[in-house]
């Protein structure tokens, strides 16, 4: 089966025959087993680049001819970031979030993700990173999966491995906001476009940050890490703003209870976002990511089935390229370490 025909059998004979709301989410996203990865994934054309003459798709088992697109993107999340590890943080920040981007940009608006993985628990922590995602209650057994599902859909989710990042988009007119918390709009009016974007960051001691960066519409840079004509490059998103610690961001320690934690509240004005708006809290291999959904952003929509896409309509830039190689033997296994094959 293609990726499409998976994600529709998922989504006709399971998440829309259920009235409770339900995820589909892709995982791994640019590791070993991951479907981008495998696939070639061009997330700036929304192409696939794997399958080739010497390698038709009938060699792996699917349909269709050499050139054929297999991107399909009826996912509801996507999972950036597995793991903590220094290969999995680079992993993120040089392919995963740039990737994230790109499909923000051309309108498919999904829930970025951050998962342990944990499948040896002496090796892999728990926890680490984790999502945390907006409830009615703060009393674990009291929230219901139902919820959780629906908050992921609606892209109310801190992805993290340490910091928790908080937005809250305040309008003029007294008490219009918006923010990713449960029960409240992700979307404010204003009647010339321009909002207070309201920041709060918060760590525990063993994880300090020194910069707050914020990604507004992202343009990215493309990479060409391999030389390679025939494997996509890098994407890494463009900060629209900085605060970098002692310069012009503030980091108190704040105590709480017998214990303390860093604190840092940041306050500016906001032009409209059109497509996008991400915040990320970062600094000593620590991230906290927050974004996707957010207010300001168009509605989430249901992308089309692959090859009716956004870089199938007229005049959109598409880069189908010939690959000479296996796609088990691109780039990235090649020049990272990459872990065993563990099945969820």
């Amino acid at each position: 089966m293609t990726p499409g025909e998976i994600l529709a059998n998922i989504r006709d004979n399971i998440l829309d025959r259920d009235p409770d709301p339900e995820v589909a989410q892709i995982n791994h996203t640019n590791d070993s087993i991951g479907m981008f990865e495998l696939l070639g994934v061009d997330t700036a054309s929304l192409s696939t680049s794997v399958f080739t003459t010497a390698h038709p798709p009938a060699q792996f088992r699917l349909p269709g001819e050499p050139g054929t697109n297999f991107f399909d993107a009826r996912f509801d999340a996507l999972e950036v970031l597995i793991q903590s590890d220094a290969d999995s943080v680079t992993r993120f920040l040089d392919q995963n979030f740039g990737d994230w981007t790109n499909l923000l940009n051309a309108g498919l608006v999904s829930t970025a993700t951050g998962n342990s993985d944990t499948h040896v628990q002496w090796k892999t922590p728990v926890g680490a990173p984790r999502n945390f995602v907006a409830a009615s209650t703060d009393s674990p057994g009291a929230v219901k999966a139902q919820e959780i599902a629906a908050s992921v859909q609606a892209g109310r989710v801190v992805m993290s491995n340490a910091p928790f990042v908080s937005v809250r988009l305040a309008a003029p007119a007294p008490g219009e906001a918006a923010s990713l918390d449960f029960g409240k709009s992700r979307t404010v009016g204003a009647a010339d476009g321009s909002v207070t974007l309201e920041i709060r960051v918060q760590s525990p001691t063993w994880a300090p940050y020194d910069q707050v960066t914020i990604y507004r519409n992202a343009a990215v840079t493309a990479t060409d890490d391999d030389g390679e004509p025939s494997t996509p490059p890098y994407y890494a998103p463009i900060a629209t703003r900085v605060r970098t610690a002692g310069a012009d961001l503030s980091v108190e320690t704040v105590a709480v209870g017998g214990a303390s934690r860093l604190e840092s509240t940041l306050t500016g004005a906001l032009r409209r976002a059109h497509r996008g708006l991400v915040v990320r809290g970062a600094g000593a291999g620590h991230a906290g990511c927050l974004g996707g959904a957010l207010p300001g952003d168009p509605e989430r929509r249901r992308p089309e089935p692959a090859g009716r896409g956004p870089g199938d309509q007229p005049g959109a830039r598409r880069r189908h390229r010939a690959r000479p190689h296996q796609p088990a033997l691109r780039r990235r296994q090649r020049q990272r370490n990459v872990r065993s094959p563990a099945r969820r």
